[in-house]
């Protein structure tokens, strides 16, 4: 029988090359690119394919547009059947990417270092500013949300350009200083340039009405997680007002990677700042006993005189000494406590949406035309609880 269901997708370090932090210095980008094309049986009529001789395309990114079901729309993104649902996009961060980290030995590019390449750009802004949908779901072999690690020496980093260069200034366009940090293993993070240059081209586009929601899909990391940052609005009015864009990390069949990782732009059931410091990126540990009481949301219990929670517990859920604070007002929560769900398995951290234990995590995307709503979970079939996180936010 002939297919039903499109597969399409796109590839990281291990389907692309020989391993981590490779990119366009690998010597079989062609025969790579030709082994992707016969695996995911794209056309000869596609770019793509070494059929298309001198003029192929020189990478893996592509495009797809699905119509929303229903009766005929009258118009490409509006309200009923027929009209540009979901509109999905491919990135290829490998083929065009510059090296990361001074440690490979590879010669850097420092300011010009690029994780997509001149023509893959100019591709994405054609796609993002020109065709307009409802959704849209930006595929990553690595994360795009973690901010650059505080783990790693700054100077390592290829795109380093010293202080107060493009490295700095991207990071600070975006609101991140010091204390924001994700993912030290690879991620969009390393070259902030392209990050920031990505995040205000899909604010840009959000903006300019060509989708209500963009999703980030990504693997690579051996966990699953879901984020959400909200792009602060550009202050030289470009880009437009604030949006807030979501993101689902899933990657591991059968490997894990058992690891504390920090990330500022996770989702947490409810955010605190350490002890009043004003900076909420640590998670509310529920429920947590102070003083032989159990609570199970943000209490005024620390005498900091604002409700508060325990950043950390110890097995009878009594609060660390120390580890304890106040809590982000919950209408500021990118997503609200009462739209997650989650369980307490295969966690490494005090992060309900972080899952790193389970044998094998996958990411899912559901989304609900009736009710105008788009879930976002990462499974576990192996495990007692399938269902690891969940978060829904209205399209």
């Amino acid at each position: 029988a002939e297919p039903q269901i499109p597969v399409t997708g796109t590839w990281d370090d291990n389907d692309f090359g020989e391993g981590e932090a490779q990119g366009n210095d690998y010597d079989c980008l062609a025969s790579s690119q030709a082994e992707f094309v016969h695996h995911m049986s794209v056309p000869e009529s596609d770019p793509r394919h070494p059929a298309q001789g001198d003029g192929q395309r020189f990478g893996v990114y592509g495009s797809h547009m699905f119509a929303r079901p229903g009766p005929t729309a009258a118009s490409a993104g509006g309200g009923g059947g027929g009209a540009n649902g979901i509109h999905v996009i491919n990135l290829d961060a490998r083929s065009h990417r510059s090296p990361t980290l001074t440690t490979r030995g590879v010669p850097c590019e420092g300011a010009f270092s690029t994780m997509l390449g001149d023509e893959q750009w100019a591709w994405l802004e054609q796609e993002l500013l020109t065709k307009k949908s409802t959704i849209k779901v930006i595929a990553s072999g690595t994360p795009i949300l973690p901010p650059t690690t505080r783990e790693r020496t700054i100077t390592d980093h290829c795109a380093y350009d010293g202080p107060g260069g493009t490295f700095d200034g991207a990071n600070e366009a975006i609101g991140e200083g010091l204390k924001f940090t994700g993912t030290k293993y690879e991620g969009w993070g390393e070259i902030p340039q392209d990050r920031t240059r990505l995040l205000r081209l899909v604010q840009k586009s959000m903006n300019a009405g060509m989708a209500k929601r963009v999703v980030f899909l990504s693997g690579e990391q051996h966990w699953g997680e879901l984020m959400a940052m909200k792009i602060p609005e550009d202050a030289e009015e470009e880009e437009g007002a604030a949006q807030v864009v979501y993101e689902v990390t899933a990657s591991g069949i059968d490997q894990n990677w058992i690891e504390d990782v920090d990330n500022s732009h996770r989702v947490r059931v409810r955010s605190a700042d350490s002890r009043g410091d004003g900076f909420y990126d640590k998670e509310c540990n529920f429920p947590f006993v102070s003083e032989g009481v159990a609570y199970n949301d943000c209490a005024d219990v620390f005498d900091s005189g604002m409700p508060a929670c325990a950043t950390r517990t110890s097995s009878d859920n009594s609060a660390a000494d120390g580890q304890w604070g106040n809590c982000l007002p919950a209408e500021q929560e990118l997503v609200p406590r009462d739209r997650q769900r989650y369980s307490l398995e295969n966690k490494c951290a005090d992060s309900y949406h972080f899952t790193c234990s389970a044998q094998a995590n996958f990411g899912t995307m559901v989304v609900d035309w009736e009710a105008e709503t788009i879930t976002l979970s990462i499974r576990t079939p192996h495990h007692n609880s399938p269902m690891a996180s969940e978060i829904t936010v209205d399209i």
